[in-house]
């Protein structure tokens, strides 16, 4: 091209000299030839970076769908064709209840949550939600304001569904949030990496998709444990946000379909209860011991028996397990996970020590009580 542009320049290069006529010309063209096919490259470059960009950003708003029955059975298109009800709670002062709704297509092979609200006895229903992306998680921060989930970030919003405000920010990792009663802290679930029982993959291998398993429990239904959840509390003033169970293998919620129900705030704000089965491995693969913590939030001593108290299991530190707790090695005390443990020691001289599942802990209104949820027996 340098070539060409230099002959083009200069025709005293070119006057007397037939063949440097004709390499000149030929160089023009293919520098012409040469051009167009870039630009043609680029154009088409170009064109399909923004059909790309157009396909990633194009959601589809399902939305409620009339329901339709040909005769007397129910087929696969009507019961998908149904909206579903999710997660609902009433407003402080009674009047009102918020709800989130669930639309499904079979066509795009997705479904769409929607929050709606109404009266308390049923009357003036309306939908909050009107684009495409799913909220959901409802909950009333007072008589006025409703929080939710949108693209992993709590956000509020007016009980006309306007006045909309991001409160959190952490790139889209709120799996689940509950509010302090005195509005001036938030329980965000979110997921860390867990590698103790599936070993990460080399940084070189990124492509890599087998898996070095070292331990139970390496899988939940429908995926491997290469995370688990844990509980971090975020200060709407300050910012400042710590994670209850930092530097601990254990989760909270509890696999595979524990959520926000399994934490509470004190009436007092002061106080968190909350579920952990403080297990792992083999034990955690056959044992359904779970406890209730009472956490002290300004304390931050997760260790500390005067401000984590076990209420399942007097003086016990958490994370501690005991003795017939652990898995068998031989003495007969332990757990033997070959044999059901309906009759082993555990579920007979230990039954009244809370051995089975606890969970879902809830306050008294003045604070004095905790209830929950318990099983019997372990296993």
């Amino acid at each position: 091209m340098a070539i060409s542009a230099r002959g083009d320049g200069n025709p005293r290069t070119r006057r007397f000299n037939p063949r440097t006529r004709r390499l000149a010309s030929d160089n023009s063209q293919e520098s012409i030839e040469s051009n167009m096919n870039y630009k043609l490259c680029m154009a088409a470059v170009l064109l399909c970076a923004a059909c790309s960009t157009q396909k990633d950003s194009e959601k589809v708003n399902i939305e409620k769908q009339t329901v339709q029955l040909e005769g007397d059975l129910m087929t696969p298109e009507a019961l998908w064709a149904m909206s579903r009800i999710g997660g609902y709670q009433a407003s402080p002062d009674g009047k009102h209840i918020a709800f989130q709704m669930g639309y499904y297509s079979v066509k795009e092979n997705k479904s769409h949550h929607v929050l709606w609200m109404m009266n308390a006895d049923g009357s003036e229903q309306k939908q909050l939600t009107s684009d495409a992306e799913n909220e959901t998680d409802v909950q009333w921060l007072d008589n006025k304001t409703i929080a939710f989930l949108r693209g992993g970030e709590v956000w509020k919003m007016g009980l006309n569904g306007k006045s909309r405000k991001q409160m959190s920010k952490t790139d889209g990792k709120v799996e689940g949030f509950l509010f302090a009663p005195d509005g001036k802290k938030v329980i965000l679930l979110k997921s860390i990496d867990f590698n103790e029982i599936i070993q990460k993959n080399p940084e070189d291998l990124p492509k890599a998709t087998g898996r070095v398993v070292n331990d139970l429990m390496y899988r939940h239904w429908d995926h491997y444990v290469e995370s688990i959840q844990h509980p971090f509390v975020l200060d709407l003033k300050t910012g400042e946000e710590f994670d209850i169970l930092e530097g601990e293998p254990f989760e909270c919620p509890m696999e595979p379909f524990g959520g926000i129900e399994q934490l509470a705030w004190s009436p007092d704000s002061k106080f968190i209860a909350f579920t952990c089965r403080c297990k792992t491995g083999l034990e955690y693969s056959i044992s359904t011991d779970s406890d209730i913590f009472l956490y002290d939030v300004e304390a931050r001593d997760l260790n500390n028996i005067e401000h984590t108290k076990n209420l399942c299991k007097q003086f016990r530190e958490f994370g501690i397990l005991g003795c017939n707790e652990m898995a068998y090695h031989g003495d007969g005390k332990q757990l033997n996970p070959t044999k059901t443990l309906k009759d082993q020691e555990i579920n007979v001289k230990h039954k009244g020590e809370n051995v089975g599942y606890d969970l879902n802990p809830k306050f008294s209104p003045d604070g004095r009580y905790v209830a929950w949820l318990s099983m019997e027996r372990d296993g």
